[in-house]
Formats: C-alpha cells, sequence, structure tokens
C-alpha cells in the first residue's frame, strides 16, 4: 500500500471578490494557499492553521467544494479543496523556516478568472504538477 498524504488547498476570495494565491522567489512557482495536515489535524483546523501561516489572514466563511486524490512519486495525494472568504485585517504571515527561504509571498489577482489565467500561464511556460492541481481546482468554482 503506498503512503497517503493528506492535504488541503484554497481559493481565498476578499472582500471585493479578489482572490489570494502564494508566489515565491521561483518564477515557477504560484499556488494557491494551503499544504499538508499534521497527524490528526481534521483538513479545516488544518486549512486554517494554513492561511494564518501564509497569508497573515483569518478565515471568515468556508465552502468544502470537492477532494482530489492523485498519484504522485509512490504516493496517494488527497487534498480537500475549498472556497474561504477571509475576514478582518491582515497580520504578518508566519511562514515555516523553508517557505521563507523559498521567498514565498502574497500575492493578489482581481478575480478567480484572473488567477486562472496566471496558472495557466504558469502549467503553459513550466509544466508543474502543483500548478496544474490548483488550475483544476479553482476551475471548479469558475
Amino acid at each position: 500500500m503506498s503512503k497517503k498524504i493528506y492535504k488541503v488547498r484554497a481559493l481565498v476570495l476578499d472582500h471585493d471578490d479578489s482572490t489570494l494565491a502564494i508566489e515565491a522567489d521561483d518564477p515557477r512557482v504560484l499556488q494557491l494557499p494551503g499544504g499538508s495536515r499534521k497527524p490528526k489535524e481534521n483538513p479545516v483546523k488544518a486549512l486554517r492553521r494554513e492561511m494564518r501561516e501564509e497569508t497573515g489572514h483569518k478565515i471568515g466563511s468556508i465552502r468544502h467544494v470537492s477532494r482530489l486524490k492523485v498519484s504522485r512519486n509512490g504516493c496517494r495525494e488527497i487534498t480537500d479543496f475549498y472556497v474561504v472568504r477571509i475576514k478582518g485585517g491582515r497580520k504578518t504571515p508566519k511562514l515555516t523556516g523553508r517557505e521563507a527561504a523559498r521567498g514565498l509571498r502574497v500575492c493578489r489577482y482581481e478575480s478567480p478568472h484572473a488567477l486562472m489565467s496566471a496558472l495557466q500561464d504558469r502549467v503553459q511556460v513550466h509544466g508543474r504538477s502543483a500548478a496544474r492541481r490548483d488550475l483544476r481546482l479553482v476551475s471548479l468554482t469558475v
């Protein structure tokens, strides 16, 4: 049996329906906020933690959209996908050492369609599996 990795990702909407994503110093990186769940952590708790760490925002409303299962590198990756609306003001993200070293930062797109277009561009230029996964997830909401 292959190892299972549980993840969470979210399409993040601001008060004006703009969307937030994560970029890095590496131009190939554009992804939805989220990450791996800790052992015994439920998906919503993991998503709340990842949002605070990566964007500095708290979640106001949350809606589960889909669960995506893929096999990659001998592992079974199971990702719960949500649409969330943020609440309150922005605080400083609490990036892990690895995330800070990669230069992760929040970027804003005027709409989910604009984010989808940016993800399509990254897939076309770089062919990254993370961008393909996130593009697939965002397409469920647009």
